[in-house]
């Protein structure tokens, strides 16, 4: 079990890195450059997610600097500048990325959002007392609860192309359909 949990975080990850420069963002137009909301994430497979799941609706930023643990990152003066603006800070939680909470306060950014809603939270010694494993993004079942919900905060920030937040949705959770059938084919 435990084999394929990482199995299936590696194919995730791969897929992300892989389909991001083809399914990306496309170019900000310059109409809508100035108007386009604004939106944080604290670790890069929360970012790749909104990234995917945002297309050219929103800026994504991503806070932890690449080589950086979320578990001991400390943030910078830089870190709140690259935030400053932002709408609202995606964040895991469970004590991976409570250092959010100071940035966010710092920047000026009143809303932040735990992605957890509709992931099934394991408890890391498997009773109900025991803490939350912070790590859930690492199946693709709930990559696709957490896509879901970042959808639905760029809905409520761009609600008028909330057509086009829905059509990027459905196409990123098609990419995860067919990543999670390759895997079990392969299996």
């Amino acid at each position: 079990m435990k084999g394929q949990t990482l199995r299936l975080a590696v194919l995730v990850a791969f897929v992300c890195l892989a389909a991001g420069p083809l399914f990306g963002p496309a170019p900000a137009r310059a109409e809508g450059a100035a108007s386009k909301p604004k939106v944080g994430a604290t670790i890069f497979p929360l970012y790749d997610i909104a990234r995917q799941v945002a297309g050219p609706v929103a800026d994504v930023i991503l806070i932890l600097p690449s080589g950086a643990s979320p578990h001991t990152f400390e943030p910078t003066p830089s870190a709140v500048r690259s935030l400053a603006g932002a709408n609202a800070l995606l964040v895991i939680g469970h004590g991976l990325d409570d250092w959010a909470v100071r940035l966010a306060r710092g920047a000026a950014v009143s809303r932040l959002v735990r992605v957890d809603a509709g992931v099934a939270l394991r408890r890391e010694g498997g009773r109900e007392r025991d803490p939350v494993d912070p790590h859930y993004w690492l199946s693709i079942r709930n990559g696709e609860a957490i896509a879901r919900t970042a959808a639905t905060e760029l809905e409520r920030l761009a609600s008028d192309r909330a057509v086009e937040i829905r059509g990027t949705l459905a196409a990123y959770l098609a990419r995860l359909d067919t990543a999670d059938r390759d895997s079990s084919a392969a299996s």
